[in-house]
């Protein structure tokens, strides 16, 4: 069943693999999936107060993305970052544009720069971060109240 928040059909990825970096994703999603892990694992960090895991490979790209710049868990990735990169409205992809268009060196430079830069992000992907972190410290307090 497709994903109604899933604009990534909307894209025209050219499956390059250079957006699938280590990300810190939340301890039960590393367990759940550590069967996919596809990359030979550097080192994992975890980060229990938060219930989080960064999980480092040799190669520093996302443990769960396939030889062809697939990836093994499409399904189930998180919101953040996943769903997110390459939709213009959210983190734009450096290299195409979403005519499909290669872009330039410096068109390159310019999205990268406005993808690390907070302040030139849109409203509206600031809205959703903020939504998602908010969600996530809810469901940290709760997972920490049941424990005690």
């Amino acid at each position: 069943m497709a994903d109604p928040d899933d604009n990534y059909g909307k894209t025209n990825c050219i499956r390059c693999g250079d957006c699938c970096e280590p990300f810190i994703m939340e301890d039960e999603f590393v367990e759940q999936f550590r069967s996919r892990f596809q990359r030979p694992v550097l080192r994992e960090q975890h980060f229990p107060s938060i219930n989080a895991a960064l999980v480092r490979t040799t190669d520093d790209k996302c443990v769960f993305l396939l030889q062809d710049n697939t990836c093994s868990v499409y399904e189930s990735r998180p919101e953040f970052p996943c769903k997110m990169f390459g939709i213009p409205h959210y983190l734009e992809c450096p290299k195409i544009t979403p005519e499909g268009k290669m872009r330039s060196p410096q068109e390159y430079e310019n999205i990268i720069a406005k993808n690390t830069d907070r302040s030139q992000w849109s409203d509206e992907f600031k809205k959703k971060l903020d939504e998602l972190a908010e969600k996530r410290v809810e469901e940290v307090i709760r997972q920490q109240n049941e424990g005690r």
